[in-house]
């Protein structure tokens, strides 16, 4: 009989499990899916000390060995820590996979694509200490804005737009600073001996492109850039990001590659 492999799916910052229910829809029978919601996310408690992909690491190699994952995969800072997991080499993992993955050399650099983002997007990352409070009042109050916020974003599910402020004040601003714009990506896939998928949408603006070409030449990751995709291409295309996840993860390819636009016939 076939063992099924089994994926541990990990959510991105501003987000939570539900970011990969239409994936999971997707992939059907093919895999056993296992979504969390990291520390300080929806209902899982918040773990001392620092909010650093170290402590985090930790915290998911506990994950991995009560789910026995075979493939792990990420998407956005979630894919900062399944490369921090695969480095402690978990026992029974083949492949990880990195959906959107943002590379940002310094908390500078990050702090100045922000820029390009716009205000409301500044101000969220930016001064979060001030904004988690809107973020507190928004979760207790998600009635009255949850329905607009579906129109306007149809292919969310109402429980992942109520993750977007479903989070601690650690898990708003010490994420992205100690995290996202941490600088880690490339000592943490140095620490990395299994094959590595990686996916980003060509229109990405959260998580710039070339640093992500860079990384996969350097680590000989096997990279698919989807066009007219952004950094939720999981949300938005949950049937192509199923598809990447068959053909590219689960066949733990391990060499360098890229594409764009399409896999063995897949359109773009």
């Amino acid at each position: 009989m076939t063992v099924k492999p089994r994926l541990l799916l990990i959510h991105g910052l501003f987000s939570g499990r539900a970011v990969w229910n239409g994936v999971i829809q997707e992939l059907g029978d093919d895999a056993d899916c296992v979504s969390i919601d990291l520390p300080g996310y929806g209902r899982t408690r918040l773990h001392r000390g620092p909010y650093k992909p170290s402590a985090l690491a930790e915290w998911l190699d506990g994950v991995v060995r009560r789910t026995r994952p075979t493939h792990i995969a990420g998407h956005s800072m979630g894919g900062i820590l399944a490369l921090a997991v695969a480095g402690l080499e978990p026992r029974g993992v083949e492949g990880v996979g990195l959906i959107g993955l943002p590379i940002f050399a310094t908390a500078s650099e990050g702090r100045a694509h922000l820029n390009q983002r716009g205000k409301l997007v500044t101000a969220v990352l930016r001064w979060h200490r001030a904004t988690h409070a809107c973020c507190v009042v928004a979760k207790h109050t998600h009635h009255l804005w949850e329905g607009p916020a579906g129109r306007r974003f149809p292919n969310h599910p109402p429980e992942l737009i109520r993750a977007v402020v479903d989070h601690r004040q650690k898990a708003h601003g010490q994420a992205l600073e100690q995290i996202v714009w941490s600088g880690v990506v490339d000592d943490l896939s140095a620490g990395v001996n299994l094959p590595v998928a990686a996916l980003h949408g060509e229109g990405d603006r959260a998580a710039p492109i070339e640093p992500v070409r860079n990384a996969a030449q350097r680590w000989n990751w096997d990279l698919v850039v989807e066009r007219g995709a952004n950094h939720q291409v999981l949300v938005d295309r949950p049937d192509f990001t199923a598809r990447w996840i068959r053909e590219r993860l689960l066949t733990a390819r391990g060499d360098a590659n890229e594409e764009t636009g399409g896999m063995q016939g897949v359109a773009g």
